[in-house]
């Protein structure tokens, strides 16, 4: 479905023929109705890329968005490429349940954290705030 809506097909052989790669994985969320109990109030689904990896190699964020925007391909929200994390659990909650989803403006499910430079993700949050309401 995803594949066809957003045209993957083409945008993956243009993204290798430009960046001279010879094999390239983008890696992607769906979500929206029907996928989980948290809809995003959407009325169809969406995806939103969280990586793009070639031999084996994960791009940076900054090289992820900006290969999905040159080719019109959905990625993650960026929230804070400088984030410096907090010394409790606590502020990290806090932190991660302070601002609203940038999809729909209503709770997020949680927030991923990378590391800049190599793309490599670190660990998930998830708002136990959500986890209650949408799978307590």
């Amino acid at each position: 479905e995803a594949y066809k809506k957003y045209n993957l097909k083409e945008k993956i052989t243009q993204i290798l023929n430009d960046y001279n790669l010879q094999k390239v994985a983008i890696q992607s969320e769906i979500f929206g109705p029907n996928v989980q109990k948290r809809d995003y109030s959407l009325t169809e689904r969406e995806i939103r890329v969280f990586h793009i990896v070639s031999n084996n190699n994960k791009f940076p964020m900054d090289k992820v968005v900006e290969i999905c925007e040159k080719y019109d391909i959905p990625h993650v929200p960026i929230i804070d490429d400088n984030y410096i994390l907090p010394n409790t659990l606590e502020e990290l909650q806090s932190y991660v349940e302070g601002e609203m989803s940038r999809i729909d403006g209503k709770e997020k499910e949680g927030i991923v954290f990378y590391d800049k430079e190599t793309g490599q993700q670190y660990f998930k949050f998830v708002s136990p705030n959500f986890l209650m309401k949408y799978h307590g």
